[in-house]
């Protein structure tokens, strides 16, 4: 048929072809709410809309033949049960298409709530179970609490799925049970694989989807929430469940939240031994340095040089010696390569820890020579003043011993040891006893057991 005159060079479509296309387009839109209602559903509404196109209601409600083999083609054909009576067979065939009204066995429905993020957690995590000590749970997930808070899941996803022990199930009212049967399916390619997500109640006598029960809340699926016990129908609704998107986005989740769990516990294993390693490495550093100051000490050996970088001629005998070390000790090699990579600000080779490890090492030397003047009892005191070169006047400290040789530490003989050098603002005798008095109280000496006392080469 030919366009009328008037419609000849219409830009737009006329108010009648407009009417008739928004026509068509309600028709789509109802055929469309027909074939997704089943998928979105109230669950306390059980009543059908009443205004439904003829393809609609097929849509919704497709024969049983038709449903059977869409299933084989979507998720693999499933292998026979032993022992399944003709009876059975036939009753199973007539039960396929379930009523509408359905709540246990209503089919295509999402597994996950809308208000669940990626990871398949809701916004507020409820429950009773919010702490470690009060996590404990039985595997028949009939008795799992509605709403699993994100601790309770934690642990279900660490214990993995209850295992069904059962071996004599019991039978409804039409004579129908489960069977492990339906723990497994056949493929398209004949190869038998397990389904670990199908979980057994033994106090409610219905199954449940492991993955959709512990990482959905607030859903309405059966297999999710309160169970399913339609034996007649098992075979189809696990079929249809294992292939919704609902579950898959599960089963996602659910990895996701594992692999998660097994690194955190990965790097909780892993952590104290690196620290244990950092620990020891800082440790071994810390003797070297100390052994270095010791020898530098003994020898009365300067430390500083004009230059206090590594790597220069003139950077002094501690960094010297350090950088010798560098060449045959991994300990310091590995802490000389951190400070060229910057790995590290705090090197603990500057001025400051040199002379906090000679203070350190001057204290623990000090402690062993008046621990074995106290162990000898009785000491002689020799005190010399002079000027150094700043015109300050300051007196030195040398106490004198003689060892037993009863510890085996120390050798039998006379010991002569420096102490300290002392500020003083006077040379009189009285001021130089009251300073010496003082020094020996901090010290811990007795001034009883002094035995001897010199003054340069002068016996007084």
């Amino acid at each position: 048929m030919g366009k009328r005159s008037r419609d000849l060079g219409r830009k737009y479509p006329s108010g009648s072809k407009k009417r008739a296309i928004y026509k068509a387009k309600g028709v789509e839109r109802q055929k469309q709410k027909a074939v997704l209602i089943k998928y979105f559903s109230r669950p306390d509404s059980a009543v059908e809309p009443e205004v439904l196109s003829e393809d609609a209601d097929m849509a919704e409600n497709p024969p049983a033949e038709h449903t059977t083999q869409t299933e084989n083609d979507s998720s693999g054909e499933e292998f026979e049960e032993p022992n399944r009576s003709e009876e059975d067979c036939h009753g199973e065939e007539k039960t396929t298409k379930r009523a509408g009204t359905d709540a246990e066995g209503a089919e295509g429905q999402e597994c996950c709530s809308d208000n669940q993020d990626a990871g398949g957690l809701d916004p507020e995590q409820k429950g009773n179970f919010n702490s470690a000590d009060q996590i404990e749970i039985s595997d028949d997930p009939a008795t799992w609490p509605e709403y699993i808070s994100q601790r309770l899941r934690e642990y279900l996803v660490k214990q993995g799925p209850p295992k069904i022990i059962v071996e004599d199930f019991p039978k409804n009212k039409i004579g129908k049970h489960f069977s492990k049967f339906h723990c497994k399916r056949k493929l398209s390619n004949g190869e038998i694989v397990p389904r670990p997500w199908v979980i057994y109640s033994v106090s409610a006598d219905k199954i449940f989807c492991y993955y959709c029960k512990i990482l959905c809340n607030n859903v309405t699926s059966s297999l999710a929430s309160n169970g399913f016990n339609d034996w007649s129908n098992t075979h189809m609704r696990l079929a249809e469940h294992e292939n919704s998107k609902g579950h898959l986005h599960a089963v996602l989740s659910c990895c996701d939240l594992q692999q998660r769990l097994s690194a955190e516990k990965a790097t909780d294993a892993i952590q104290p031994k690196l620290t244990d390693q950092e620990a020891k490495h800082w440790h071994q550093v810390s003797e070297r340095l100390v052994a270095v100051v010791q020898l530098l000490a003994e020898r009365n050996l300067p430390f500083y040089g004009s230059d206090e970088q590594l790597g220069t001629s003139y950077n002094g005998n501690f960094l010297g010696l350090i950088e010798l070390l560098g060449k045959f000790d991994p300990v310091m090699q590995e802490h000389l390569q951190r400070i060229k990579n910057k790995e590290i600000q705090d090197h603990y080779l500057g001025n400051n820890i040199q002379n906090e490890l000679i203070s350190i090492v001057g204290n623990a030397v000090k402690h062993e020579i008046i621990a074995r003047v106290k162990a000898a009892k009785y000491f002689a005191i020799i005190l010399d003043c002079t000027s150094d070169i700043s015109h300050q006047e300051q007196m030195s400290l040398t106490i004198r011993y003689v060892a037993d040789g009863v510890s085996p530490n120390i050798p039998a003989g006379v010991y002569e040891h420096f102490i300290k050098f002392i500020v003083v603002e006077s040379s009189t005798g009285e001021y130089l006893y009251n300073i010496l008095l003082s020094e020996l109280k901090d010290l811990g000496l007795d001034i009883a057991n002094i035995r001897g006392q010199g003054m340069t080469t002068v016996q007084i």
